[in-house]
């Protein structure tokens, strides 16, 4: 019969045992250091993290062991997590980086006594990291909405190991092994009480040995985790089950699991009030025996908002992309074609699998292929804006033409991962164009057989275009004259300057159907010259403001001159006439005087 020592000892060692294979068999990496920040403790998933043995773990440093970042940049061993928490001697809760993982670490210092014999207390941290990888790299497909939405799958199935120690049968050793183990349970307990998940852990009969407040919290009961030990798990079950949505549902699938006994599970629950658990259990099995349950339940509500968002905004990016009036296309750093929406196939006659890859470049007409890789290549080098007009040419021949415009998308380093683009169809725009260059230039042949001048105003910057002739009209070259209508108010005789204002202005308030005025302009060698100035307002804004006038210039002074010496003439007849009219009437008067007297007085 063992003593009464003995037996407490070997209780002291099945709770260890229990509560290390509990703690081994969660997500969580638990690791916890004495004063001087080397590892007294660690869980298997810290095994794992660091890709270490267990043996070689204990001891070491942590900040040698976990070499963190932040941001892309090395902390200091000053900002690692373990010595804040010495520093501080509080909890905390920062996120770093890990090789290729993101780490949530929360830290508390905690006070624990050496022995159950002695009251001196040893300062140490207890950590526990948690891998957001997934998480992290969802928010960041949020940003950039133009990445495939990934759901995060977590395997939890993990092997199950335990290494006992060896005790030995000396009274001595038994008290040093009994305090160890004494000391390690209050530590394991204080790791499980400081988890940022409810936890509970029960026996192979059914019973409590394990709970933290978390878990009190979670489900409102209103006691504290040490008033739980020893409870039965079907009498809690009963509180447990009523904030969940379907709680008989809940109940039986409890039941399930400890009749089946799966080695794992994980379970997604809903509760009354609209929260999410995430459930995790796991078979504690030592040996091929069977030791009980570990439940965890972590609440998961944000993550779960977070993913009906992103799969909204998935959604209504999709029929933004299908139904979109532009082609759109992105590729990757290398220009590769990922992807193309359904305007963009249509504008070049190409299909989605025809367009992958380098495939895109095809739909690029021949003659424009080298100048689009040069201006992209270009725009590449120097982190500008991709921005061109191109043709595309489908496989039937059609061609359209196309505004193109590309911007990089960058990982938070800053490096380029791809392109993101548009095309838009200016086909119409630029058949327009040749339309109007051909009618201009129809326009400049008459006008240049009749010898008239064109001009041109934009009214709303000042700048006039003048044609050639305009120019020569005056006698000068068509670079010897600036290209805006302040020239006029140099050129325009004085005399003629006020009743060209009051006529254009009457013409910009609609007062006139067109803008017509004979006006003298000074020549490049100073002789004035008659020119017949006539225009008409092409085009205003929305409150009928002109913007744009177009008219014609042209030579009258040969025509002025004629009619100058007409009107001279036609002055000098009128003259003439006056003088022979004033004759004949002399004449008149000189016959009356010279009459008879008889013939001028009556009977």
């Amino acid at each position: 019969m063992k003593d009464p020592l003995a037996n407490q000892l070997d209780r002291l060692r099945t709770t260890l045992g229990t509560m290390e294979i509990a703690l081994g068999t969660i997500n969580e990496a638990i690791v916890w250091t004495d004063s001087q920040g080397k590892v007294q403790w660690c869980n298997t998933t810290f095994d794992r993290l660091v890709a270490m043995s267990h043996n070689l773990i204990i001891g070491k440093q942590l900040s040698e062991l976990l070499s963190l970042r932040r941001s892309g940049q090395d902390i200091s061993i000053a900002e690692h997590p373990v010595n804040l928490a010495l520093k501080s001697q509080s909890k905390g809760q920062a996120d770093y980086e890990f090789n290729d993982l993101i780490l949530e670490i929360s830290w508390s210092c905690l006070n624990l006594q050496q022995s159950s014999h002695k009251e001196q207390a040893e300062l140490s941290i207890v950590l526990a990291i948690r891998d957001i990888t997934e998480s992290k790299r969802r928010e960041q497909a949020l940003q950039q909405v133009n990445e495939e939405l990934e759901r995060r799958v977590v395997e939890r199935t993990q092997a199950l190991t335990l290494a006992n120690q060896q005790l030995k049968k000396e009274l001595a050793e038994r008290r040093r092994v009994e305090a160890k183990l004494w000391t390690t349970t209050s530590r394991l307990s204080a790791l499980i009480q400081n988890l940022q998940a409810g936890v509970l852990v029960e026996d192979q009969l059914g019973q409590i040995v394990l709970v933290n407040q978390k878990f009190c919290q979670q489900f409102g009961i209103p006691l504290l985790p040490e008033q739980l030990i020893g409870v039965d798990c079907q009498q809690l079950a009963q509180t447990v089950r009523e904030p969940f949505f379907d709680s008989e549902q809940v109940a039986q699938r409890i039941e399930d699991i400890l009749n089946d006994r799966p080695v794992a599970t994980s379970e997604e629950l809903i509760l009354s009030d609209g929260r999410t658990f995430e459930r995790d259990e796991v078979q504690i099995w030592v040996n091929n025996r069977y030791y009980g349950n570990l439940w965890m339940y972590r609440d998961i509500s944000d993550r779960k908002q977070l993913e009906a968002e992103l799969q909204e905004r998935e959604k209504r990016f999709r029929l933004l992309v299908t139904y979109a009036p532009v082609g759109i296309f992105q590729t990757d750093s290398q220009g590769h074609c990922l992807f193309v929406n359904p305007q963009w196939m249509e504008l070049t006659g190409l299909s989605m699998a025809e367009a992958l890859g380098t495939g895109w470049a095809n739909a690029i007409h021949p003659s424009d292929r080298e100048l689009v890789f040069t201006e992209w290549s270009k725009n590449s080098t120097t982190e500008r804006q991709f921005s061109m007009e191109y043709r595309f040419r489908t496989p039937t021949g059609k061609i359209n033409w196309v505004f193109s415009m590309a911007i990089a998308i960058r990982d938070e380093a800053g490096a380029i991962v791809g392109y993101f683009g548009t095309v838009t169809d200016i086909t119409a725009r630029k058949q327009a164009e040749q339309r109007l260059r051909e009618s201009e230039e129809r326009l400049q042949l008459a006008l240049e057989s009749v010898e008239e001048g064109l001009w041109d105003w934009n009214i709303r910057t000042g700048e006039v275009y003048r044609s050639p002739r305009w120019a020569t009209i005056l006698s000068y070259s068509p670079d010897e004259l600036e290209n805006n209508i302040y020239l006029r108010d140099t050129l325009v005789h004085p005399e003629d300057k006020r009743h060209m204002i009051e006529l254009l202005e009457a013409h910009f308030q609609n007062q006139t159907p067109y803008f017509e005025m004979e006006l003298r302009m000074l020549t490049k060698s100073g002789e004035w010259k008659w020119i017949l100035d006539r225009g008409q307002i092409v085009e205003r804004d929305e409150r009928g403001q002109p913007l744009r006038m177009v008219g014609t210039h042209k030579d009258i002074t040969d025509r002025k001159c004629s009619e100058e010496t007409l009107r001279k003439r036609y002055q000098q007849i009128l003259l003439l006439k006056e003088i022979v009219e004033a004759i004949r009437q002399s004449l008149d008067l000189q016959k009356f005087f010279r009459q008879p007297q008889s013939e001028s007085v009556g009977p």
